[in-house]
């Protein structure tokens, strides 16, 4: 949960977070907060500059920016593994490039190993939770818990080796203006007029919302899909990653639900999806009193797919892809979003769909984590 309230000494809001009962509190004067819940809880280990929450360690670097990673949990992790089951061979990246886990047709574990593998995609799931962006191999390794097979053990301990040597990379906490692709950020592409086409649609805010206080935040999202990834379904896998500002606040890397025969309908799916994430965030922000004034730049790079959603003149007939066609299209004509083209290797959402080279994903990784 989130609590909100408007602060009595300056003119913004003081919030107070919890997960089951961990809590922090930020604000210009925590401790009269603190107070309060002091009076009714008993609590322990409690620090008015935290270093550590949920597993994740807080560091505030020399810009004044806060730096998240879990580089504690990871260690401990690590440890704890090997010595149960020996140590873990350091990796490069967390799955190979050639890694298709449904293809593998080794040995199903037993059930020493069946408990094995589902401690390590645990272990990494929590990651994920907890800010690491590395996340396509967790991803497509979760779906094997109820029956891994020995070589799914392989790779998860790929994925541990992985985080062994690369303990401390996080999130750097960065409410500025976003300088990635700059020159395209403030190059708006396409600016078509739909006309009477979607005159109906307009977006929902809650009469809810408090009163923004905070000034607008920027807000970013880039969309991949590899189509027909998984060679067992048929199915793609969408790739995604949002920031506010200059940091990365939400990503995903999922199978889509049905086989799209194309890769302009792969790349549409993923784009739909990544809008409907993009109204959750900006509902977020909304509602911690964020004012959310800008629209949201959305890079894909599938130029069919921005050209179908952005051009007036532009039809589609199948039924499936055109509900997702004309959701993106009205989210386009009312300025909540402004789908824009880039190029394949500058598409940081391409490190969620797929197992990248080495080169690749670190230059990826480098731009959008910090040690």
């Amino acid at each position: 949960d989130l609590w909100i309230i408007q602060s009595s000494d300056h003119d913004g809001y003081d919030y107070m977070a919890t997960w089951v009962d961990d809590l922090i509190c930020v604000a210009k004067d925590p401790r009269k907060y603190m107070s309060l819940v002091e009076q009714q809880f008993h609590l322990r280990n409690m620090e008015f500059k935290p270093t550590l929450y949920l597993g994740m360690n807080i560091k505030e670097l020399p810009s004044g920016y806060k730096h998240l990673s879990s580089h504690s949990y990871i260690n401990e992790s690590v440890r704890k593994y090997e010595a149960e089951h020996g140590d873990l061979r350091k990796s490069n990246t967390p799955m190979t490039m050639d890694a298709h886990p449904e293809l593998d047709d080794s040995p199903l574990l037993g059930e020493d190993g069946h408990r094995q593998f589902q401690k390590i995609i645990g272990i990494c799931q929590w990651m994920c939770h907890t800010g690491r962006l590395d996340n396509y191999a967790t991803s497509s390794l979760s779906r094997f818990a109820a029956a891994p097979r020995a070589n799914h053990l392989k790779m998860a301990e790929q994925i541990l080796g992985y985080l062994k040597k690369y303990p401390k990379k996080g999130i750097v906490v960065n409410p500025e203006a976003p300088h990635i692709h700059n020159h395209q950020y403030n190059n708006v592409e396409f600016q078509e007029d739909f006309g009477n086409q979607y005159t109906y649609f307009k977006e929902k805010l809650d009469p809810n919302f408090p009163t923004p206080k905070i000034t607008g935040l920027t807000t970013m999202f880039f969309c991949d899909a590899d189509h027909g990834h998984d060679k067992v379904t048929g199915r793609s896998v969408t790739g995604m990653i949002g920031f506010v500002g200059s940091t990365p606040v939400i990503n995903k890397s999922k199978r889509q639900q049905a086989v799209q025969t194309s890769t302009y309908g792969a790349e549409l799916t993923a784009l739909k999806s990544t809008v409907e994430d993009v109204l959750e965030l900006r509902y977020y922000l909304r509602s911690m009193g964020v004012a959310v004034e800008q629209v949201t730049p959305v890079f894909v790079d599938n130029r069919s797919v921005v050209l179908n959603v952005t051009n007036p003149a532009s039809p589609l007939n199948k039924k499936a892809l055109a509900l997702a066609y004309h959701f993106v299209r009205e989210h386009q004509h009312g300025q909540v979003i402004s789908v824009r083209t880039i190029k394949t290797d500058d598409n940081y959402a391409d490190v969620f769909t797929k197992p990248l080279g080495a080169n690749k994903f670190h230059g990826f990784i480098k731009e959008i984590m910090g040690d």
